[in-house]
């Protein structure tokens, strides 16, 4: 089995990868934000992790379909819960972007954090590189976290959180962490606890 401490972030090379780590490692579809899945299989379920995928996939084909095409919004799933990160050129193609998302099957939620501006720079997508390797290693190598189960999204400058914590510590503990990490503008966690009823359980 996968190191249970770290899964590094991968691209859809390798559907049969993927699954193995239970969808924890998100599909990027834009340029412009960098991604990383740290995770541990046992929290979730592997059908959890095939529909996530299966969703992931059909939201990125919807947008690329679009005559908006969207080449700057990146999609994350976790449990049915969708996050679109990224920029637009005006609102109305915010707007449009996420009733895509709300028209595919299986989608439980979209948590719209697209930005309307300038599409990232080739500058800011390097940056955020860094900043998601920096908090990726902080928090592999902090062992107050023992139980890894976040997807990690940065999008000029901004860290996004998503996944499962074990309780208010722990995700406090995350946030911190993020928030300290060089170049970091702001964090927004859109993480669940593992207990919380809410959870789209199958």
């Amino acid at each position: 089995m996968i190191n249970r401490r770290l899964v590094p972030a991968l691209a859809a090379s390798g559907l049969a990868l993927s699954l193995s780590l239970q969808a924890c490692a998100p599909l990027a579809i834009g340029a412009g934000a960098a991604a990383v899945g740290v995770g541990v299989a046992q929290e979730r379920s592997f059908g959890d992790g095939v529909d996530d995928i299966a969703i992931r996939t059909k939201v990125r084909s919807a947008f690329i379909g679009d005559p908006n095409s969207y080449p700057d919004i990146d999609v994350n799933s976790v449990e049915g819960r969708v996050l679109l990160t990224g920029t637009v050129s005006n609102d109305e193609a915010r707007r449009q972007a996420v009733q895509l998302a709300w028209k595919v099957d299986d989608v439980a939620e979209v948590i719209d954090e697209i930005v309307v501006g300038e599409r990232t720079s080739a500058y800011e997508g390097g940056a955020d590189a860094r900043i998601e390797t920096a908090l990726r290693s902080r928090l592999v190598a902090d062992r107050k976290i023992p139980n890894l189960n976040y997807i990690i999204i940065v999008s000029q400058g901004a860290v996004h959180l998503m996944g499962l914590a074990a309780d208010e510590a722990e995700l406090s503990r995350v946030t911190e962490q993020a928030r300290t990490v060089a170049g970091v503008k702001k964090v927004v966690s859109h993480v669940q606890f593992k207990s919380d009823p809410a959870r789209r359980m199958r």
